[in-house]
């Protein structure tokens, strides 16, 4: 717009309001895409620490799932760690750690007595699978695995399952309030 000398007009360009309204929303959008990425790696390392058996085997599952090996419940550990081992074409160190991990999962669920107690060398196992399911993706895998882990869809399932029972409380309370003001009939 120009006044009428044929200048410009003063203030015609956005606001200082609209640039800090757009600044924080693409802040909030980035803030967003890492809730995935921030979860899992949170998930990660209480996994990796705890160093149960069984902890790090959802690790490992989880990990595959992330790279594309998707997880199968009804599997025993033995089939599922030669499926992984097969759909993620790991090399053959990786596919020994595997092995492993499914060796003291399978001991820790089947034997009769008590499970082995936590080991350190699971972790490591862990760790290394997820290096080879690195080394073996392309860069879009990569970056999907880390940005974006297929496996943060149990982040999605916990948030559903939260709600699911939060709305089921609420309407208790709701249902118990109505009846208690509930006036009786003459």
């Amino acid at each position: 717009a120009q006044a009428a000398g044929g200048g410009p007009v003063a203030g015609g360009g956005p606001g200082g309001g609209t640039l800090t309204g757009v600044a924080a929303a693409v802040v909030l959008l980035l803030a967003l895409a890492a809730v995935p990425a921030l979860w899992r790696g949170r998930v990660r390392t209480a996994r990796l620490s705890a160093g149960g058996a069984l902890a790090a085997w959802r690790e490992l599952l989880d990990t595959a799932w992330d790279y594309g090996v998707y997880p199968d419940d009804a599997e025993t550990p033995r089939r599922a760690a030669d499926r992984v081992i097969r759909s993620g074409a790991l090399p053959r160190d990786a596919a020994a750690a595997v092995h492993r991990i499914g060796a003291v999962v399978e001991q820790t669920l089947y034997a009769p007595g008590p499970g082995p107690a936590a080991d350190p060398a699971l972790a490591a196992d862990v760790r290394l699978v997820g290096e080879a399911f690195h080394a073996r993706a392309g860069r879009l895998g990569r970056l999907r695995a880390r940005w974006a882990p297929r496996s943060a869809t149990r982040l999605a399932w916990r948030w559903s399952e939260w709600w699911t029972r939060a709305a089921a409380v609420r309407r208790a309370a709701v249902r118990r309030v109505t009846e208690a003001v509930r006036l009786p009939r003459a």
